[in-house]
């Protein structure tokens, strides 16, 4: 939520542990399938939806987003090009991850802005 509220992508900083690993992969997992089932719902199944879109939606790197992608055996390539394959299997392990009881953040709650730093805060006193 903070990356989306300074209009930047953000990844967590690396390397990550097996379960930090295990919980973003969750994190990445939910966001990217929620956006595209939304994306399908609106544009029918036949949209065409690049990773950079995917990346600006969701402020998650494209890296973390290829990864996410590959894990969940999602990257086809057809006559050359990659498609994105949003597989029945993904789509049960996206409802199973989701009717579990979970915090979520209500990001109109959340009361943060950016830092904004001056020219002279940035310089380091080497």
């Amino acid at each position: 939520e903070l990356s989306k509220r300074e209009g930047k992508l953000g990844s967590p900083e690396k390397p990550l542990s097996d379960l930090g690993l295990m919980g973003y992969r969750a994190y990445w997992m939910e966001t990217i399938v929620e956006l595209l089932l939304e994306l399908e719902k609106l544009e029918g199944a036949e949209n065409e939806t690049s990773i950079e879109d995917l990346a600006n939606k969701t402020s998650i790197t494209h890296g973390d987003i290829l990864h996410t992608c590959t894990a969940l055996n999602m990257l086809k390539l057809v006559d050359g090009k990659h498609y994105l394959n949003l597989s029945d299997g993904v789509v049960e392990q996206y409802h199973r991850a989701m009717s579990k009881r979970r915090r979520k953040i209500v990001s109109e709650r959340l009361n943060w802005t950016p830092p904004v730093f001056t020219r002279a805060q940035l310089k380091f006193g080497w």
